[in-house]
């Protein structure tokens, strides 16, 4: 799971160009298999298949916020050695401009060469986080408008998004694990350690 891939962005969210050429090369020397992200969380959702394909070397590689510098330094290295990935994007940071991220165009000619693209909410927000004197209801239901919102948007600009959603910052609670499952999406979140079905 990546968010930049620049020489010139925060190192803490960053891996350089050439570091990221380095896990590629070292993925292949390893034999570990780059699947698409959809066929891993289809191994991994249900507890008969799971111990299976958790047993094999597999893996899937993700991205982040959108940054421009996936698309200059990361699309060329994964294109060229035909790897699937996923990118999870804002749709109002591309609308309004923000520099550093990739555009619509980029976005769809990603897709196009087998990247699938999904959602990261509107507004990246911390999901957790409730306004002053925000009831749970109001906070669910204006956490529910954010990523609808994104995903109509990707939903018109693209053209097969996924009903994925990669959590802002990574957190998320059982009250947002129960709304994503009412609204049929599938919540993806940044865990450190094995990975299982009841997670």
């Amino acid at each position: 799971q990546y968010h930049h891939v620049s020489n010139n962005t925060p190192a803490i969210t960053s891996v350089t160009p050439e570091q990221f050429s380095a896990h590629l090369t070292l993925i292949q020397e390893l034999d570990i298999e780059v699947i698409p992200l959809e066929e891993m969380l289809e191994l991994v959702s249900s507890n008969e298949n799971a111990p299976k394909a958790l047993s094999n070397k597999i893996g899937a590689i993700t991205f982040d916020d959108g940054y421009s510098s996936i698309y200059h330094n990361a699309y060329p290295l994964l294109k060229k050695r035909n790897i699937p990935f996923t990118v999870f994007v804002n749709p109002k940071a591309i609308d309004d401009g923000h520099s550093g991220q990739m555009s619509w165009d980029q976005l769809r000619e990603m897709e196009n060469h087998g990247a699938t693209i999904a959602n990261h909410t509107q507004h990246h927000h911390h999901l957790l986080n409730r306004l002053e004197d925000e009831s749970k209801e109001a906070w669910l239901t204006r956490t529910r408008i954010d990523y609808q919102q994104a995903q109509q948007r990707l939903k018109m600009e693209l053209s097969k998004p996924k009903k994925w959603l990669a959590y802002p910052y990574g957190e998320f609670d059982e009250n947002l694990k129960e709304l994503l499952k009412q609204d049929g999406y599938l919540g993806i979140s940044q865990q450190s350690g094995g990975v299982n079905y009841t997670v």
